[in-house]
Order: C-alpha cells, then sequence, then structure tokens
C-alpha cells in the first residue's frame, strides 16, 4: 500500500506532466485525472490518522511548496478537508485540520489563489477556449477555480466564517475580500462558480455567529439588573466586534459585486449564461445577507449597483439566471421605496408565455417555465401587490387591455 501510494504521489508531484509543450503527452497528464490522483493519496492520508496527515501537509507538502507543482498542491489541500469531514475519518482528524488552518491558508492556498488569478487574468472565457487556446491560461483558470475550492472545503470542515477568514489573511500581505473581487471578474465560469460556492459557505457561518449574537443580547436582556459574569460580558464584546467586522465586509462586497453590472451586460451579449448565472447567484447570496442591515441602515455603500446587477439578471432570458435575482429582489420590495413599481413592469413581461414554449417543440422547457411561473413568479407579484397595491392593479388592469 506504501508503495503504491508512494508511486502515485511521485506522478501528482512530477512537473514533467504539467509541461504543455511537449509533443509526446502521458494519459496522466490531464488534469482531471491528476486531481483523482491526488484524492487518492489524500484519501490514504485521511484513512492512516491524523499523525499521516499532519506530517503530510506540515512536514513535506507546505516547506516543499516552492518546489511541487501549484495545481497538484491545491488539488490536495482540497481533497484532504473534504476527507476529513467525512464520517469514518479517524478520531483526531478533525483536530489536526483545525490545527493547520492557518498554516495551509497562509502558506499554500492563499499564495498560490493569488498567483493564479494574476496568471489567468489575460485568460480566455468558456466559450472561447479551444484545443488551440493557449493551455497555460486553461490551467491558470483550473488553478485558481481550485483554489478557492480548497478555501471552501477547509472553511467548511473548520467551520470558519468570512469575519474568521480575514482575520487569518490579516498577518499576510494577501486581502482575501480584494482577492474575492478580483475573481468575480473572471471569464472562466469554473472560477466564478467557485467563487459563489466560497461565499455561499462563509456567509452561511457568517449567518450563524449572527445568531449567536442575538442570542447574547437576549441572555443580557433577560439577566437586567442582575450580577452576571465577566464571560458573558466578554463573549459579548467579542460578538459586538464580529457585528461590527460583518457590516463592513458586507459593505464591500455589496460595493464589489455592484461593479459587475457592467461585466453583466458584456457577458449576456456574447451568450455566457455560466457567468451570468454565477455573477447573479453571487448578487443575491451577498443582497439576502446583508438583509438585516440594510433595513436597519447599517450598510456603508450604496445599494444602487447591486440593485441594477439583478434586474438586469432579472431581464435575462435564462430561467435559471432571472430566478435567481427575482427571488432575492422580492425580498425588498417592502423596505426599498419605488422597488416595486420598477420591477412590476418586468414580471409582467416574464408572465407571458414565450411563443416558442406555446408552439409546443420544447415541451421540457414549458414546464420548467410553467413551475418557475407558479413559484418564483407568483410569490414576487404577490409581494409586488403588497408595496404598491393600487399602481399593482392599475398597471395590470392596462396590461391586460
Amino acid at each position: 500500500r506504501e508503495r503504491n501510494m508512494g508511486r502515485i504521489a511521485s506522478i501528482v508531484f512530477d512537473f514533467s506532466f504539467y509541461r504543455t509543450n511537449s509533443i509526446r503527452r502521458s494519459a496522466f497528464s490531464d488534469p482531471v485525472a491528476l486531481e483523482q490522483f491526488c484524492g487518492v493519496v489524500a484519501a490514504n492520508a485521511v484513512s492512516t490518522g491524523p499523525d499521516a496527515v499532519k506530517y503530510l501537509i506540515a512536514d513535506w507538502i507546505v516547506p516543499s511548496i516552492e518546489s511541487l507543482p501549484p495545481y497538484a498542491v491545491v488539488a490536495m489541500m482540497s481533497h484532504i478537508s473534504i476527507e476529513a469531514m467525512g464520517k469514518g475519518c479517524p478520531v483526531g482528524t478533525k483536530a489536526v485540520i483545525q490545527s493547520l488552518l492557518e498554516t495551509v491558508l497562509k502558506k499554500a492556498v492563499g499564495p498560490l489563489m493569488t498567483d493564479a488569478l494574476r496568471e489567468s487574468d489575460g485568460g480566455y472565457s468558456v466559450l472561447e477556449i479551444r484545443d488551440t487556446a493557449p493551455s497555460g491560461a486553461k490551467m491558470s483558470q483550473r488553478i485558481a477555480a481550485l483554489s478557492f475550492r480548497a478555501l471552501e472545503s477547509w472553511c467548511r470542515s473548520t467551520s470558519t466564517g468570512i469575519v474568521q477568514l480575514r482575520q487569518i489573511f490579516s498577518s499576510t500581505n494577501i486581502n482575501i475580500l480584494e482577492t474575492i473581487a478580483d475573481a468575480m471578474y473572471s471569464d472562466a465560469a469554473i472560477v466564478t462558480d467557485a467563487v459563489s460556492d466560497l461565499l455561499d459557505v462563509l456567509l452561511d457561518f457568517c449567518r450563524r455567529d449572527s445568531k449567536i449574537s442575538s442570542g447574547l443580547d437576549i441572555a443580557q436582556s433577560l439577566l437586567g439588573m442582575m450580577k452576571h459574569s465577566n464571560q458573558l460580558d466578554l463573549a459579548q464584546q467579542l460578538t459586538s466586534e464580529n457585528r461590527r467586522s460583518k457590516i463592513i465586509i458586507l459593505s464591500e462586497l455589496v460595493s464589489a459585486i455592484g461593479l459587475q453590472r457592467f461585466r453583466f451586460s458584456e457577458r449576456q451579449r456574447i451568450g455566457d449564461n455560466a457567468v451570468c448565472r454565477c455573477l447573479a447567484r453571487m448578487a443575491a447570496r451577498i443582497l439576502l445577507e446583508a438583509e438585516d442591515d440594510i433595513k436597519k441602515g447599517s450598510m456603508e455603500t450604496s445599494l444602487d449597483g447591486i440593485f441594477d446587477l439583478l434586474f438586469k439578471a432579472m431581464s435575462h432570458p435564462s430561467l435559471d439566471v432571472s430566478g435567481i435575482a427575482l427571488e432575492a429582489l422580492s425580498a425588498f420590495v417592502h423596505s426599498e421605496k419605488g422597488l416595486s413599481t420598477r420591477l412590476l413592469p418586468l414580471l409582467q413581461g416574464k408572465a407571458i408565455i414565450p411563443f416558442h414554449l406555446v408552439s409546443g417543440e420544447d415541451i421540457n422547457g414549458f414546464e420548467e417555465y410553467r413551475n418557475f411561473r407558479e413559484r418564483v413568479l407568483n410569490d414576487a407579484l404577490v409581494a409586488c401587490y403588497e408595496g404598491c397595491g393600487l399602481f399593482f392593479l392599475e398597471s395590470c388592469c392596462s396590461a391586460i387591455e
């Protein structure tokens, strides 16, 4: 077993399999095959025990980071954390993963992620990549995407939210929020999709921390004039600082995704639905996470950009893209003045069944559209009616006439 694992490891960490100008290419040179080999080595290390995981990461990969293929390193890190989340992993593995979190993010995943993003700035979109395209651009995009996947899996396995993640990178020259914002400009769907998944995980744990903060506030109010412990005061102080950091971070994310409204139109014009979907997904997730702070007036940035992006996504011909935007916009028709009157004409247009679906040529498409209209669109129309009842009735009457 050790001999076979050693042979596989020698393959995935051999630079010759990553050369792009070689005439003869091995079957092992395929990035998918190399990633699967990394998964085999990672699964073997995790199943062996926490000491093997610590040795592989802390004593072998991290000290040799400069002499190892970046793709193999981020793939290995991603699979190790994924395997460590399994119910059958040996006792103590999750504790080792927690102890190695800062080392892995600061010395491996973070630097490789920023380098890959920098190299992929001149890359090609998914629609433009062909076999004749420079494979170096494609590989840098793969490394960037896999780096975000690795970051997501490590944050998930250690329950790390976006506030804690920013604190981890605060002692380095990597600004994780700027890195995420830069990745939003990628024309590769694999990168933007990985960033969307990362934001989902980070904001989920951010919401969990908000619930803990609310619980401490309730406990404080219930205690009233009673003498309470210093631990409660300290916990409340820490959660208050985290709440303040969360508002700052969400404000930066709202501003960053708002700048993508110009690129959204560009990607839609060339038919890049995958990137459009990812941008809409990120905008919707960030907006919904900031909902409470927006309604309280705590945000430190303008919301015009993110709303413009979501309205452009709402007008997208793809039901997947418009449905994502519509669910987010529906949550704000009550609190944002004038939003319901701006949204209603678009909803009325979506209520009309497209001609190519009426003809019956696309049965699956018709069923998908009917489900969209009866669920997402119906809920949005109800929300608009509650936000502007009189205008809703007048506008619908005019549309019917």
